[in-house]
C-alpha cells in the first residue's frame, strides 16, 4: 500500500466471522478461528498500519486514523456467539487501549453496528422480534453505518477512544 500510495492516512479495519455455536458445542478450532479472524487479525493489522503512520509527517495535527468494528453485543451479550462476543468485546478494548498508546497524533475510535441489512435466509420472525427490540423500531441500513465512519474520518478530528454504537437504541431494550 505503502509503494502504492504513498502512506497509510487511514485504516479501517472491518472483518468478521459471525458463526452461531451453542456453548456446548465450542471447540479449539472453532475458538481459534473466529478469535484469529476477529481479533487477532485486526490487532495486528492496526499494529501495523500504526507503525506506518508513525514513521509519517503530521499534517494537521494528525499522522493517521484508525477506525474498527466491533459490535453492539458486547456490552449486551446474547447465546450461542461465545467467541464471536468475546473477541469482539477485545477489540473494544483494543481500541481505547490503542488510542492512549498511539495519541496525540493517531486517532483511534470503533463503530458496534446492530444488526444492519439482514442476510435474505433471515426469518421475518427474527426480523421482526429485532426490528422490535430496537429503541428506533426499525433495522439500520449501511448508510446509517457509513456516516458514522465519514463523521470520523472527516466530521472531527478531536475524537479518540470511542466506541459508537449504530444499533438504534437496540442496546437499551425492548421499550413499550
Amino acid at each position: 500500500t505503502v509503494r502504492r500510495l504513498g502512506s497509510v492516512d487511514v485504516l479501517i479495519n472491518l472483518t468478521s466471522i459471525y458463526r452461531r455455536t451453542p456453548f456446548n458445542a465450542l471447540t479449539t478450532d472453532d475458538d481459534h478461528e473466529v478469535l484469529a479472524a476477529n481479533l487477532t487479525a485486526p490487532y495486528w493489522t492496526a499494529v501495523a498500519a500504526a507503525r506506518q503512520m508513525r514513521q509519517q509527517p503530521i499534517d494537521e495535527g494528525l499522522q493517521g486514523k484508525i477506525i474498527q468494528f466491533t459490535d453492539w453485543a458486547v456490552d449486551r451479550p446474547y447465546r450461542d456467539y461465545l467467541p464471536y462476543l468475546v473477541a469482539k468485546g477485545a477489540v473494544a478494548t483494543l481500541t481505547k487501549a490503542l488510542a492512549v498508546e498511539l495519541a496525540p497524533t493517531i486517532t483511534v475510535n470503533a463503530i458496534a453496528p446492530g444488526t444492519v441489512e439482514p442476510p435474505p435466509e433471515m426469518s421475518v420472525e427474527r426480523r421482526e422480534r429485532i426490528r422490535k427490540s430496537s429503541a428506533l423500531k426499525r433495522i439500520g441500513s449501511a448508510d446509517d453505518v457509513n456516516r458514522a465512519v465519514l463523521y470520523l474520518l472527516e466530521g472531527t478530528d478531536f475524537v479518540t477512544g470511542e466506541v459508537y454504537r449504530v444499533d438504534g437504541g437496540r442496546f437499551l431494550g425492548a421499550q413499550d
